[in-house]
């Protein structure tokens, strides 16, 4: 999952979603996405605390998709309005489910800087 801030204060979201399961990810499964309060993801998302209103993720469907064993599926979203720099260090919680008000985790991360890409100097 990558979040980067944009020129108008926005972010914008992508992530991508790897089966790594023993079946395919079935059509019309419904991924959530929440912005906790706390970035302890420690005890399976159980210490995140709760969901904090730093802007909408927007729920997504596999909607005429199918992921199959091994494979993955990626999605962007745009417009997110909430700075960057004002969620650093909360967690973010992944939940998925067939039906959308029956999301369980699946996992969660601390949301964080990355390391600057090391480039090599000119010699």
């Amino acid at each position: 999952m990558e979040i980067s801030s944009q020129g108008d204060g926005t972010s914008t979201i992508s992530g991508t979603i790897l089966n790594n399961n023993a079946t395919d990810i079935a059509d019309m499964t419904f991924w959530s996405f929440t912005i906790n309060e706390f970035g302890d993801t420690t005890g399976a998302c159980l210490n995140v605390g709760n969901e904090i209103n730093a802007g909408s993720i927007d729920n997504t469907a596999l909607s005429g998709t199918t992921v199959a064993m091994s494979a993955s599926w990626t999605w962007t979203q745009t417009g997110l309005a909430v700075p960057l720099k004002d969620i650093l260090g909360n967690s973010i919680v992944v939940s998925s489910a067939v039906a959308p008000n029956a999301a369980a985790a699946v996992g969660c991360c601390v949301l964080g800087k990355a390391e600057p890409e090391v480039v090599a100097p000119d010699m």
